[in-house]
């Protein structure tokens, strides 16, 4: 959040791999139950989809090292 009149708001960097930032932040924030419940979901989306990519990177990945055409594109 960059500018936000309540108190106790945080500053934390844009981008994907600061979601356990922002996670730690709004723990800290001391959010009601419903939004601290939300907030939960939507992170556990986000990393659950990380997850997600890293194992179809790592299969295209393999994939590529095991075919030669794509080894040949890849010189």
């Amino acid at each position: 959040m960059r500018a936000s009149p309540h108190p106790s708001s945080s500053v934390v960097a844009k981008g994907i791999h600061n979601v356990g930032c922002l996670i730690a932040a709004c723990d800290k924030a001391g959010l009601p139950a419903p939004a601290r419940k939300a907030l939960n979901m939507l992170a556990d989306q986000l990393i659950d989809s990380q997850k997600k990519i890293e194992a179809l990177t790592a299969d295209i990945r393999a994939d590529a090292q095991a075919n030669d055409a794509a080894q040949r594109l890849q010189k």
